[in-house]
């Protein structure tokens, strides 16, 4: 239950250095030039240079002038923004789900971040900045998401997403609803009157994130999103690509679950499919039970399938800050947004690449062994 990992996040946090956790200062001027940068939609920038005050991007181009006395880092691979991964239940202090009950739709997943959570270490080193915190789908509705970022201990966004599992998952013997016809007709008496959460769901003011999996799960999902007006997007739905044009009529976008090497071929497709489709995509993490770098491989398993490199790269920046809400905040290198920034050995999708560098908020929160940028 929340509550309990609420006061587990209170306990840990005191017990561990403030160092650890503690939002950074803001970063002074920074300069970076990179020998190639992705910026967001369109081709990479050769020789870009991105200056950097006060934990966020002021100018970015090839050619931009370094001012006077900014200290600058040349850096001779390639730059993107830093990843974003759609799912995780990693940095939650205790458990989140009450199995005695069903719907919990007041549950905040901010209420139980621990922001000095060991693994955000590892996140770090994969390129990860910023996770959202889901729910496991035990419930049928499992709470409110939460985007946040993997150092500095900053919530971007508190309340990101309604959790609703319209999946076997949330079923269970022994506790209402035990069937999918059942857990409809709750929900759908639930958004007669709604209050709260679902209230705000209802207005389309708090996107829903729908945990879905086979073919008839979404088909199920879209009808009821459509039925109630709900905006958001699908969560799993492996082979959503079978599906791809009711998924665009729907206005939903999805997250994938994590794809592994021995994953099914037809998911990635699924993914090539929604890409071609038009409909707006991410993919989910789902650490610890993923590793960190899984973010990374399921994009780079899509390009082999036939996704483009750009929409892979958009998939695990930009067009997943979009799905959670803070496009307006970070996953883009661009004046104004929050210098969240990954220096690459090489291509990101490349997975012999690796993150050298990792700032957050202009701060460097991760440097490799044996990586060390040149300041001139």
């Amino acid at each position: 239950m929340l509550l309990p990992a609420l006061l587990t996040t209170l306990i840990a946090t005191a017990a561990t250095p403030a160092n650890r956790a503690a939002p950074a200062t803001p970063a002074g001027p920074l300069a970076i030039r990179a020998h190639k940068a992705y910026v967001g939609a369109g081709p990479a920038i050769e020789d870009c240079v991105v200056l950097i005050d006060d934990g966020r991007i002021r100018e970015v181009g090839r050619g931009v002038r370094v001012p006077d006395g900014t200290p600058l880092v040349e850096h001779a691979g390639v730059l993107t923004a830093g990843l974003v991964a759609c799912g995780s239940y990693d940095g939650i202090a205790g458990g989140t789900t009450d199995v005695t009950r069903a719907y919990l739709p007041e549950a905040r997943l901010a209420d139980a971040f621990a922001p000095a959570h060991p693994d955000f270490e590892r996140l770090l080193t994969a390129g990860i900045t910023t996770v959202v915190l889901v729910p496991r789908p035990e419930n049928v509705i499992g709470g409110v998401t939460a985007v946040v970022k993997t150092s500095g201990g900053t919530i971007v966004k508190r309340d990101a997403q309604l959790a609703v599992a319209l999946s076997t998952n949330a079923l269970l013997f022994n506790r209402e609803p035990t069937s999918y016809a059942q857990a409809l007709v709750q929900l759908d008496a639930l958004l007669a009157r709604p209050q709260g959460t679902l209230a705000r769901a209802k207005a389309g003011e708090l996107p829903v994130l729908l945990q879905v999996d086979p073919e008839h799960e979404v088909a199920r999902a879209l009808a009821f999103a459509k039925k109630h007006g709900l905006k958001g997007a699908l969560y799993g739905a492996e082979r959503a690509g079978e599906m791809a044009a009711e998924i665009r009529e729907s206005g939903l976008g999805v997250v994938f679950h994590p794809l592994g090497l021995g994953s099914d071929k037809r998911a990635r497709r699924s993914v090539v499919a929604l890409s071609e489709a038009g409909v707006p995509f991410a993919f989910a993490l789902e650490a610890p039970d993923h590793s960190p770098e899984d973010l990374r491989l399921s994009a780079a398993l899509c390009v082999r399938a036939g996704l483009p490199v750009e929409a892979g790269l958009q998939a695990l920046t930009a067009g997943a800050a979009r799905i959670a809400g803070v496009a307006d905040k970070l996953g883009r290198v661009e004046r104004g947004l929050a210098a969240d920034l990954v220096l690459w050995s090489g291509e990101p999708l490349d997975l012999a690449s690796r993150a050298t560098h990792v700032y957050v908020d202009g701060v460097l929160v991760h440097s490799a062994p044996s990586a060390a940028p040149a300041k001139d």
